[in-house]
């Protein structure tokens, strides 16, 4: 997760799993690769499983991968996450008036992993779906509860 782009009256976060990305995409074609010259040297069946095991990589990455795209609006009061897969794209839409913090979400035990997560008022609404190692969902919240503070003061919040 990183921050795009950060202005008065508008932030934009981004996380795009590229490096997840690209191993599932090298190991699909390195399968789909070597099953067809496992076919074209004469070894069929094996090469066939190959080959279809390159595509059940390829097809977990269709379901797995996803990008999301989070924008804050002030003027439009408008906490969007957009999420685009290999399926489609969805839109989650909030009021920025019931965001009270940004959080990060962790899970597991010595090697914890975390998730940038949005408190309303009524309930948490992560804006990935994905835990991830290091240190980008702390430094997003840090981003976005600043952000978030350096409204004008004297402004009532609903």
């Amino acid at each position: 997760m990183k921050v795009v782009e950060i202005t008065g009256d508008q932030i934009i976060l981004d996380d795009t799993p590229w490096f997840f990305s690209l191993i599932f995409a090298g190991f699909c074609l390195v399968l789909l690769g070597v099953g067809m010259s496992m076919i074209f040297g004469g070894q069929a069946i094996k090469g066939i499983f190959v080959f279809g095991l390159g595509l059940l990589v390829g097809a977990a990455l269709t379901l797995i991968a996803r990008r999301a795209r989070i924008y804050l609006n002030r003027p439009l009061d408008l906490l969007e996450i957009r999420t685009r897969t290999f399926r489609g794209n969805t839109i989650d839409r909030h009021r920025l008036s019931d965001l009270r913090t940004a959080i990060v979400q962790s899970m597991g035990g010595d090697k914890q992993t975390h998730r940038l997560a949005f408190m309303l008022d009524t309930t948490t609404v992560p804006a990935t779906g994905a835990y991830t190692s290091g240190n980008k969902a702390h430094l997003a919240r840090d981003a976005v509860n600043a952000w978030l503070a350096s409204v004008d003061s004297t402004a009532p919040r609903e």
